[in-house]
């Protein structure tokens, strides 16, 4: 009978990683922003690495998930929140305040994502603060998500294995490979197990430039490896 394809729905985080650990014997978890990376870069103006160079006092829009949120009275008894936000090339706080809080304490739930649009303060000793302006949810559709890989040039190379025939030790030939081919396109393992099919995602470090030579390469390592673009 037909194998059942490949679900396209993640696992639940803890299964996720303790399924890593037990096959492979490390933890190839992608940081969480990597499967919104190219949505999220296409609405916003820049990375929030970049913001130490844009002009004092100037607005920008940028993305990034939740680190760390925490809520303060002030001492008129206003309420009002810091947040961190992470687009894994950089981290900002941003100061939430009056209107801005009332409508936006929702959407800045830690680990979520969000877009900010603020005013930049450089601060001294090298330290910049966003005052937002507006905060909404990221919650790009799958189409979306799609349509901004393909603009970019970055559909993920799917890797199709047995895990019961994946040998621990490939796992750091994998990684070393995957550097050798620097680019923008993300790697997943679709595994078949014992529990079923499964998929695993590299992280974001392990992100490759998809071409015949790579193919070739991971046929080589893996042997029976089906290699497909998504």
């Amino acid at each position: 009978s037909p194998e059942p394809p490949i679900p396209i729905d993640e696992f639940e985080q803890r299964e996720l990683l303790a399924l890593e650990k037990d096959t492979l014997g490390t933890y190839l978890s992608a940081h969480p922003l990597d499967e919104f990376r190219d949505a999220l870069r296409s609405r916003v103006e820049c990375g929030i690495a970049e913001l130490r160079s844009r002009p004092d006092q100037s607005t920008v829009t940028v993305g990034g998930l939740v680190a760390e949120a925490k809520k303060i009275r002030t001492r008129r008894g206003a309420m009002m929140m810091f947040v961190t936000i992470d687009d894994v090339e950089g981290q900002v706080e941003a100061l939430i305040m009056g209107r801005v809080m009332e409508t936006a304490e929702a959407a800045l739930e830690r680990d979520s994502v969000v877009l900010v649009t603020g005013r930049l303060d450089h601060q001294e000793g090298g330290q910049t603060k966003l005052i937002a302006q507006e905060v909404s949810a990221f919650d790009p559709s799958d189409e979306e998500i799609a349509r901004a890989r393909r603009a970019a040039g970055n559909e993920p190379v799917i890797v199709r294995v047995d895990a019961a025939g994946l040998d621990r030790q490939v796992v750091p030939e994998l990684k070393s490979l995957f550097e050798s081919f620097p680019g923008g396109s993300e790697v997943v393992l679709e595994m078949v197990t014992r529990e079923g099919p499964k998929r695993l995602r590299f992280g974001d470090s392990y992100r490759v430039k998809d071409s015949e030579a790579l193919h070739a390469e991971l046929e080589a390592l893996l042997g029976s490896a089906v290699v497909k673009a998504a």
